[in-house]
């Protein structure tokens, strides 16, 4: 069984969610669409290098996505969806986040299928790997 399979039907906790675990977060959006925003959120710790860090984090938010579509029946039609996956407290205190995706069922799905790449903010790793 994987992470996803173990988190069950959650809304935020107070403390932070990391990787084997997500949070999720819903907001109602209404009238600006007939749906919810859904967040789903984890923080990870950094692994061996930038790159496989990279990779860590495509995997993670392609995991939550796949996640999002064989459990679409828990949610409403009209909802969109925004993933982030960013680092915990003890990595840094601000500016956390390390890449998001997301919206509707059907860019999920691009998501999945490597059609659509996720979004890393500019400076997401900026002190935290050493130049050698």
């Amino acid at each position: 069984m994987n992470a996803i399979e173990r988190t069950s039907d959650i809304d935020i906790p107070d403390e932070e969610i990391t990787w084997e675990g997500f949070g999720i977060h819903r907001t109602s959006f209404r009238p600006q669409w007939d749906g919810d925003l859904v967040n789903l959120f984890t923080v990870i710790h950094p692994q061996e290098s930038e790159a496989t860090t990279e990779s860590f984090v495509k995997s993670c938010i392609t995991d939550l996505a796949q996640w999002i579509i064989q459990n679409q029946n828990r949610f409403s039609a009209e909802d969109r969806y925004q993933i982030i996956v960013g680092w915990p407290t003890t990595i840094r205190e601000t500016g956390r986040h390390i890449a998001k995706a997301g919206g509707t069922l059907s860019e999920l799905s691009e998501l999945v299928s490597g059609e659509i790449e996720p979004r890393f903010l500019p400076s997401w790793s900026g002190g935290i790997f050493s130049k050698n």
